[in-house]
């Protein structure tokens, strides 16, 4: 339990005049309890944006034969998966950003909606998020029961992608002119298993060094490809995996394009394709063509989804996206599947929070985290590591202090390792107090009423939240502003009212 403070300022409004009073208020509050989020199928930094109609998200799991179409007679490095069936469809995608805005539009969204600190989720009527109880019975909206499913404290960071150095060099490409007929299609490059083996892990690296705008057939069962100057197709170039056991990578430097082409993995297991768009690749434009199933990963790239199919029958982006912005424009499906989840950057949702105690109390941080496991992570106090006996709340992202002293205030924060990448946490305050009133915020120069207007400073505690408050009897109180202290408030609407109150309050 925390205490509240708060410093009220009463005004009332007499021949031109406005006087302000100071009181101080204490009461309790209930820490929120953070809900931790899955990422994707699709995240971006900056822009979600769904123009067509009738597109729907939702997520199944490659790795569970409960949550997939279980295939006994196709194998992945060994082992059995499922691909996507409608039957046995889940509700644990997260279409989410860094940025503000997510235009849900008429799309069915089975899981969340997550923005940046601040941000909405604009829907059409015809528009929904929520559950598969939720989304099936009809509703329409975003579900904020029993769960809210938008929220607005998405935190990632998307390092660039970086190209592999294998131990026996890259192979080149040439064109071959004579090309190859596969179900009527002809391929110009046709990748097939080298027998001598070019790095440790089995890998054969190749490398096509001008743009590709041919064709090509991916035979083999391990490849690697690189793309310095990227891909345009026209009408009638694919890229085709054909093995049913493949493990492609592709590397991108510049755009790709697959114009009216098919950009497809057979198999439809996400992790046996995989897309890396470097720091050149700034646009990735999908025909309508393109059955995609695989892992995109290009944090540069503006996606495009142009055309899409029919009502009747639409084309099926099966795995997990993550880049710069997003754009779909027609009928898409897109499938998250579960298992990509190890593939994830690390997330915070939300990050820790500042806060205030008294000396000799217990103190505890915590933060919920997003992203592929394995994870680590470390807590630093004013950015020096904190020794592991501070933690006392093992296999959690929580820091538990205990009987802290004025030597315990400062700034705290966590950092959070996985395979994919590490991402630090805004930092924490924690101020320790002698006496509770240290915490009640003062009124600052400049209040005052002009042309209708009333404002006035807040400061508090540097780094703790106050919210502002108003009433008019004093009774009845309504938030109308929350910020960091010190900072000003503005109320434009002072002529509106023939007495008002304020109030600062502490938020813990």
């Amino acid at each position: 339990m925390h205490q509240r403070l708060s410093a009220r300022f009463a005004g009332l409004k007499t021949g031109g005049r406005f006087i302000v009073g100071l009181c101080v208020l204490v009461s309790v509050a209930i820490p929120w309890l953070a809900q931790a989020l899955p990422l994707g199928p699709l995240a971006a930094w900056t822009t979600m944006d769904f123009k067509g109609n009738n597109v729907t998200v939702d997520s199944f799991n490659s790795s569970d034969p409960a949550a997939s179409l279980w295939q006994t007679n196709r194998f992945y490095q060994g082992t059995n998966y499922g691909i996507y069936t409608s039957a046995k469809r889940q509700a644990n995608a997260v279409v989410g950003t860094d940025g503000l805005i997510i235009n849900v539009g008429y799309a069915n969204i089975y899981g969340y909606v997550d923005t940046g600190p601040g941000g909405t989720a604009n829907i059409n009527a015809n528009g929904t998020v929520g559950d598969i109880a939720w989304i099936d019975g009809g509703n329409f909206g975003i579900q904020t029961s029993p769960i809210i499913h938008a929220r607005d404290d998405m935190n990632v960071n998307f390092p660039n992608a970086t190209l592999p150095n294998p131990t026996n060099g890259w192979i080149t490409l040439p064109l071959i002119i004579s090309g190859t007929n596969i179900g009527g299609t002809t391929y110009y490059y046709y990748i097939t298993n080298n027998p001598a083996k070019r790095d440790l892990n089995s890998m054969t690296y190749y490398v096509i060094s001008n743009q590709l705008t041919k064709s090509i057939y991916f035979g083999a069962t391990n490849a690697i490809l690189y793309l310095p100057s990227g891909l345009k197709f026209s009408s009638g170039a694919n890229v085709l995996t054909g093995s049913t056991n493949s493990d492609i990578t592709i590397y991108a430097a510049a755009g790709i394009d697959t114009g009216l082409g098919i950009f497809n993995n057979v198999s439809q297991y996400a992790p046996a394709l995989k897309l890396y768009g470097l720091s050149a690749c700034t646009s990735i434009n999908l025909g309508r063509n393109t059955v995609w199933s695989g892992y995109l990963y290009a944090p540069s790239a503006s996606v495009n989804f142009n055309g899409g199919g029919t009502p009747s029958v639409p084309q099926d982006v099966i795995g997990s996206l993550i880049c710069h912005d997003v754009r779909v424009n027609g009928h898409y499906n897109f499938h998250f599947d579960e298992a990509l989840a190890s593939y994830e950057p690390v997330s915070f949702y939300p990050q820790p929070k500042s806060q205030a105690a008294p000396v000799g109390s217990d103190v505890t941080f915590s933060a919920s985290i997003g992203g592929g496991l394995p994870l680590d992570y470390r807590w630093l106090f004013d950015q020096t590591n904190l020794p592991a006996s501070y933690d006392n709340q093992a296999g959690s992202v929580s820091l538990l202090l205990t009987n802290v002293q004025l030597t315990d205030a400062g700034n705290y924060s966590v950092v959070v390792t996985n395979l994919f990448n590490a991402v630090t946490s805004a930092p924490a305050l924690l101020f320790v107090y002698t006496n509770i009133n240290q915490l009640v915020p003062q009124l600052g120069s400049g209040a005052g009423i002009t042309n209708g207007q009333f404002q006035l400073t807040i400061a508090g505690v540097d780094g703790l939240s106050y919210a502002i408050q108003s009433s008019t009897n004093l009774t009845d109180w309504t938030a109308i502003a929350t910020n960091t202290s010190p900072f000003n408030f503005l109320d434009t609407n002072a002529d509106v009212f023939p007495q008002r109150f304020f109030r600062s309050i502490y938020l813990p």
